[in-house]
């Protein structure tokens, strides 16, 4: 894989904390699906924080910290712990 293929693949949210927060993050929807109140925060936090990893924009740290405590926890932490370099 050469350095622009490398470069796209963090830009795009196709890294593996990006796959795996992403997954945790539809699992808690999913969880949570019976529950109507906290639904209706956990689906646009998800598709929030999907949707900005997809077009390689920057996931900012109060909306990590919101999926951390209102999505899933480990789907947080995964967040919190991509470095800037991936989300930009």
């Amino acid at each position: 894989m050469s350095q622009q293929e490398k470069k796209v693949a963090g830009k795009k949210g196709n890294d593996g904390l990006a796959i795996a927060s992403k997954i945790f993050l539809i699992l808690g929807c999913i969880v949570q699906g019976w529950l109507l109140i906290p639904l209706a925060w956990c689906l646009p936090i998800t598709i929030s924080i999907c949707g900005r990893m997809n077009r390689g924009e920057p996931v900012g740290t109060g909306l990590k910290v919101c999926s951390l405590l209102f999505v899933n926890l480990i789907a947080g932490i995964l967040l919190l712990c991509r470095s800037d370099e991936n989300n930009q």
